[in-house]
């Protein structure tokens, strides 16, 4: 798997190294992969996200489709342990 490219998500979120959001290790280190937890963030993908990280909001995605944004969490949770 590889970092989503086909959104704007590489403006605020980077693999390793902090931006304006978390970066994608650092919440694979918050989040457990669980069914849960995939349904959240793919949530907060397309609707918004804000408070968890800080009080700079994620802006919502209402075009990026729910498999697209399950891919796009399955991916960030797969660096769980990445250094």
């Amino acid at each position: 798997m590889s970092p989503p490219t086909q959104s704007d998500c590489l403006g605020c979120h980077e693999v390793k190294e902090k931006n304006i959001g978390p970066t994608y290790v650092a919440i694979a280190e918050k989040y457990t992969p669980a069914k849960e937890n995939n349904k959240y963030l793919t949530s907060k993908i397309i609707k918004r996200g804000k408070g968890v990280w800080g009080e700079i909001p994620m802006t919502p995605h209402p075009t990026v489709s729910q498999a697209d944004a399950a891919e796009m969490v399955n991916y960030i949770l797969s660096l769980k342990g990445v250094k």
